[in-house]
């Protein structure tokens, strides 16, 4: 028992590593939520091809990050038919964005970009 005391007290904190506060945070900086902001809007644009019911649902879950449960009690959906629809207009999007000459990578990148940004929130 004292041997793992001694160990442990030589063992430095990470509070008191001077490395600790140099560590780059996973925040994104300006530059990157000014790309996140362009692709947002350059994404959106095909939105008002949709439904207003379409649109409303669209937001609320792949922009606002709502949870699909909650979605069913705000929407009276069971979860069947509201991921069904969250399907259809995630197809729906993707077909309009493809006209737009909008590719499955730089839709992994804004999504990427988007996750790393809510993460830091």
């Amino acid at each position: 028992m004292f041997r793992l005391h001694r160990q442990r007290s030589r063992e430095p904190s990470l509070e008191a590593t001077p490395a600790a506060e140099t560590i780059p945070t996973r925040e994104p900086g300006p530059e990157e939520l000014a790309i996140i902001a362009d692709m947002m809007d350059w994404m959106l644009r095909p939105l008002p091809e949709l439904t207003p019911n379409q649109q409303a649902l669209f937001v609320r879950r792949f922009v606002e990050n709502a949870r699909v449960v909650d979605l069913q009690e705000e929407t009276g959906r069971n979860a069947h038919a509201l991921r069904t629809a969250l399907y259809t207009i995630s197809r729906r999007m993707r077909r309009m964005l493809d006209g737009q000459g909008v590719d499955a990578a730089e839709v992994a990148d804004l999504l990427s970009l988007i996750d790393r940004s809510r993460g830091s929130g």
